[in-house]
């Protein structure tokens, strides 16, 4: 199965049904959710979330990539003890 964009092949004619009614709105509203991970390099390179060098250290994740957005958040609460980082 190809993906697009993190949808699976069966969701792209829906996805850009909805991509055409977005852009006939005159503005929108954009929700975002910020994820701050401080961890030291070697922790981070395991796991491949910030490219395989950790040279893409800011990350913008769709919402529908459930496994990814779950990881970092496993990944900032591995390391919240370790930097007291809280996680809301």
């Amino acid at each position: 199965m190809t993906r697009w964009g993190g949808y699976p092949d069966g969701e792209r004619y829906a996805l850009r049904k909805d991509l055409a009614a977005l852009r006939q709105m005159a503005s929108w509203l954009v929700v975002v959710q910020t994820v701050v991970v401080h961890c030291d390099r070697g922790k981070v390179a395991t796991r491949g979330l910030f490219g395989l060098l950790c040279d893409a250290p800011v990350q913008i994740v769709d919402v529908a990539e459930v496994c990814r957005v779950e990881a970092l958040f496993q990944l900032a609460r591995d390391c919240e003890d370790r930097y007291r980082v809280a996680i809301a």
